[in-house]
């Protein structure tokens, strides 16, 4: 089996993190900074052959996120269309054919659900209450900051970094 190459790898190599920073540097957004990068990559072969294997094994594990993400979303269907007997989707079709159940739910393991012992199931949902964690922190970042600005006013305008940072920090330690 191939080695899988983390996605922090893409900023590990020189020669790709500059290009990622001198597409980012002066783009209007991140459709800009990405048709940059894209140019890079058409000018400069070293940096397309040294970009290319991180960004196959990169759109692989995406690729099949994406095949688990549908296959998730299809059981929950199918276990809500059982408790409410309503009409549902191809997909809901298709699981209800094959008499999938959320057992078959697939862990960030690939395991089953059904095949997962007390220790895999408190792996992932220790995993799901972490990315939780970080993702409410960060929304109460970003609701001290809007609460903070008035109407068609820019955060730049509003604050210096280190006041963004105290709202971070605040935001962590769950401070009013």
């Amino acid at each position: 089996m191939p080695a899988v190459i983390p996605a922090t790898a893409l900023f590990s190599a020189p020669s790709i993190r500059t290009a990622f920073e001198a597409a980012w540097e002066g783009a209007e957004d991140i459709d800009a900074a990405a048709a940059a990068f894209a140019d890079l990559l058409d000018r400069d072969e070293s940096l397309r052959s040294a970009f290319v294997p991180l960004l196959l094994s990169i759109a692989t594990r995406e690729g099949l996120r994406s095949v688990r993400h549908r296959e998730r979303k299809a059981l929950i269907s199918a276990a809500s269309y059982r408790a409410q007997q309503d009409k549902g989707s191809a997909q809901l079709a298709a699981a209800m054919e094959e008499q999938r159940t959320l057992l078959d739910w697939r862990l960030s393991s690939n395991r089953r659900l059904g095949d997962a012992t007390r220790e895999d199931v408190e792996a992932e949902a220790t995993m799901y209450e972490s990315q939780a964690a970080a993702c409410s922190v960060r929304g109460a970042w970003m609701r001290r900051i809007a609460e903070a600005l008035q109407e068609g006013e820019v955060v730049a305008d509003r604050f210096a970094p280190e006041e963004l940072a105290d709202l971070a920090k605040a935001s962590e330690m769950g401070l009013a």
